[in-house]
């Protein structure tokens, strides 16, 4: 997938895997971005898998990284936008619950190009804010979201769950708003729900993550995958 092709525009001459970051590598602990209050037993994997970097060397600091909760306004910003221009030419071919998830990600806001584009100026300033922060800490560890995983249609039973599962990912929405590599790992499984960590890095640094990643899975085990089961129906 690293390999240049002419048809992607897009396309960056990447580093290759094999760092040449020298150690010992700083990695910020938040176990719960923004301090929402999310589960004790995900921010207890989170603390586990810090535990585990820590004996293999890396110097783990607890430090929330910058203008997460920040991101995730700016993100929603974007979408609103971008959904609400692409809504109308789609809406035939997706699923109900799809729509129902996009129209209320839009809720009652009248999107319009100068906030628009502020957003993506603001995007560009957070990029700077993420990239003298990597300086310092390479890695950021977290959790992919700060509920443990919910039953099915949980995010889809009305606007307060769909927004309460939003606030639980924004660690997640900032890589995807500024473009980090993170690899998402298991670290336990919990009454049969498995519960996982990330790993973020600085751009092109997959690396970094997979490095990491691979020592907690081999301190940790592999739990994966997890072995389906139907819950009985209540009669």
């Amino acid at each position: 997938m690293s390999q240049p092709d002419p048809r992607d525009p897009l396309w960056t001459p990447a580093l290759r895997l094999g760092s040449t970051m020298p150690g010992p590598i700083k990695v910020a602990l938040t176990a719960d971005p923004e301090g929402h209050g999310g589960s004790s037993v995900v921010a207890e994997g989170v603390r586990n898998a810090a535990d585990v970097l820590a004996s293999a060397g890396y110097v783990v600091e607890v430090i929330d990284p910058p203008s997460v909760g920040e991101s995730a306004q700016i993100i929603q910003q974007i979408s609103v936008m971008e959904i609400k221009s692409f809504l109308p030419e789609i809406i035939s071919i997706i699923s109900l619950e799809a729509k129902t998830v996009l129209e209320r990600i839009i809720g009652n806001t009248k999107p319009d190009l100068p906030t628009y584009m502020k957003a993506i100026a603001e995007r560009h300033r957070i990029a700077h804010e993420w990239n003298l922060f990597m300086e310092r800490y390479p890695l950021v560890l977290g959790p992919v979201s700060t509920l443990q995983p919910f039953e099915v249609g949980y995010d889809l039973a009305g606007p307060e769950q769909l927004n309460h599962f939003i606030r639980s990912i924004e660690l997640t929405e900032i890589c995807n708003l500024l473009g980090l590599p993170s690899v998402a790992t298991p670290v336990q499984v919990v009454d049969g729900l498995p519960q996982g960590i990330q790993l973020i890095g600085p751009r092109y640094h997959e690396d970094l993550c997979f490095d990491a990643a691979e020592i907690i899975e081999q301190q940790q085990g592999v739990f994966t995958p997890i072995e389906p089961r139907d819950t009985p129906s209540k009669v």
